[in-house]
């Protein structure tokens, strides 16, 4: 079972890594276009962004899960 934890604190920095990665990109593309309605890359980023947050609180609460046993 510890192992199968450090497994997940792996991926869980994986995640937080990429997330980061993902935020700077989406900082970057509303600083090139303000104009945020028109900019699709921006939308593309804000929607993986929002999907590594749900992948982190998921591993997160696995290795919560697993911890307890």
């Amino acid at each position: 079972m510890k192992k199968d934890i450090e497994v997940l604190r792996q991926k869980l920095k994986n995640l937080r890594e990429e997330r980061a990665k993902i935020t700077l990109e989406k900082g970057l593309a509303a600083r090139d276009n303000t104009d945020l309605r028109e900019n699709a890359l921006y939308e593309t980023l804000e929607q993986k962004e929002h999907l590594y947050t749900s992948l982190i609180i998921n591993t997160l609460k696995e290795i919560h899960r697993l911890s307890k046993n």
